[in-house]
């Protein structure tokens, strides 16, 4: 009886050991990985340099999790990636954060494939990202001034925009903005402002693009923003075919914004204010813009034409299939002048039966 009681302890202890033993390698495997130096987070990134030679590579500096440009150039690696992104945030980046300093402009873009992430600037008139130098690829999302494939939020503040090859500020995040600029000076397609899959809210913005400005519903809501309203695209786009309820909240608030007619030329906006490109589905479909405190103008310092406030289809006459069809767009709040039938115009092929605003409740 002893000789067992002996045998049991002996087993108890040899198992207790072996636990601990597991417990601590397991411990081993999922502890935090030793921290890295500045020179391994760097060769971590990846990218491909823009082919300007005369042009140096800018200049950086990382403090903890925080990278910071101190000096204009271009960004990005020397590594032969064949991706075309100048700079990657890798998902595994002990980064969260990119820093652009003042009088700092930076020639290329940046993707950033980590979970929550922050991209300031010191002021959005010259902390700036600056695409101009890359060629404009219309289908190449990679190429926007900043992309944002990570999961989670990204908070992106105080800096401009310029001259993307592909449009300026998504990603498939929650996103939150505040105090930029968005610069556009060519005339071209496929620069829209935002575009963010779960949602984004844009503050003190200003916003002077050729194409969309951004999505009813993918922007919930901007404020206490000036907007300038060019040729090519609506300030608030409902669909170029996506079904309304795929694209977001299908709901859009302006609050304290400004939008200027800025298009000079013989031929008219390819969209409104607010527009409806295509609707491919049959079903009825709503979409609603809220506005609070808003002005519709046209900049007093050029001979500008007056664009149409809604537009179903493509009134440039681009593409006689875009056909909007029960479609309807609620308006709430606002002038009730914008709901005027001078102010509705219908593209090639849409039935202004098939279409309808719904005015706001005040209006007559």
């Amino acid at each position: 009886m002893k000789k067992m009681k002996f045998l049991a302890l002996t087993f108890l202890l040899v198992f207790m050991s072996c636990s601990e033993e597991l417990v601590n390698s397991v411990e081993s495997q999922i502890a935090e990985p030793q921290s890295q130096s500045e020179n391994e987070i760097k060769t971590s990134l990846s990218g491909k340099l823009i082919n300007t030679p005369s042009l140096p590579n800018a200049t950086s500096t990382i403090s903890g999790t925080i990278l910071t440009f101190t000096q204009t150039g271009k960004i990005g690696t020397a590594d032969g990636s064949l991706w075309n992104p100048t700079l990657v945030i890798p998902a595994n980046s002990p980064l969260t954060e990119i820093k652009i300093n003042a009088n700092v402009t930076l020639y290329g873009n940046i993707v950033i494939k980590k979970t929550n992430f922050i991209v300031t600037g010191d002021n959005r008139d010259n902390s700036i990202i600056d695409g101009s130098r890359t060629p404009y690829t219309k289908g190449d999302r990679s190429l926007c001034s900043i992309r944002h494939d990570g999961n989670g939020t990204i908070s992106i503040s105080k800096l401009q925009s310029r001259n993307p090859a592909n449009f300026h500020l998504t990603g498939f995040s929650n996103a939150t903005i505040s105090e930029v600029k968005i610069i556009e000076n060519r005339e071209t397609h496929s620069t829209d402002g935002f575009h963010f899959a779960k949602g984004a809210i844009v503050d003190q913005a200003f916003i002077d693009t050729y194409d969309d400005v951004l999505y009813v519903g993918e922007v919930t809501k901007i404020s206490n923003s000036t907007i300038y309203h060019n040729k090519n695209g609506a300030i608030f786009m409902v669909s170029w075919g996506q079904k309304v309820s795929d694209i977001g909240t299908g709901i859009t608030e302006a609050i304290n914004c400004t939008f200027i007619d800025n298009y000079v030329g013989t031929d008219n906006y390819a969209h409104g204010i607010v527009g409806w490109s295509q609707k491919k589905n049959e079903g009825a479909e709503l979409a609603k813009v809220k506005f609070t405190n808003c002005i519709w103008k046209a900049n007093p310092s050029k001979p500008v034409k007056r664009s149409p406030f809604y537009t179903f289809g493509r009134i440039s006459g681009e593409n006689p299939d875009a056909i909007i069809k029960d479609g309807t767009i609620e308006q709430i709040g606002g002038n009730c002048a914008w709901t005027n039938p001078s102010n509705i115009r219908y593209g090639i092929g849409v039935v202004p039966a098939d279409s309808q605003i719904i005015k706001p409740s005040t209006c007559p």
